[in-house]
């Protein structure tokens, strides 16, 4: 999931971040525009950072759980010898 996820997730906060649309860009008409605009692009960049952080994190619990049912059912197995 992280390896198909976390790539995308990195491609839409670069793709954000490459728009450059700074607060003057904008007319003086729309001021509070350019400022809630680039206040959001930035705040979906680093939203999208840590959605990726987070599936990392995810990831690596996920496959230590797996690892410890395994380990709990192979131990819990009685064998003959």
């Amino acid at each position: 999931m992280a390896a198909e996820l976390g790539p995308k997730f990195t491609a839409i906060a670069k793709e954000i971040g490459s728009l450059d649309l700074a607060q003057t860009s904008f007319t003086a008409v729309t001021v509070a525009l350019a400022i809630a605009y680039t206040e959001s692009s930035a705040f979906f960049i680093q939203d999208m950072k840590s959605k990726n952080d987070r599936l990392g994190e995810i990831e690596y619990g996920l496959t230590t759980v797996a690892a410890t049912w395994r380990q709990a059912g192979e131990k819990s197995t009685i064998k003959t010898v």
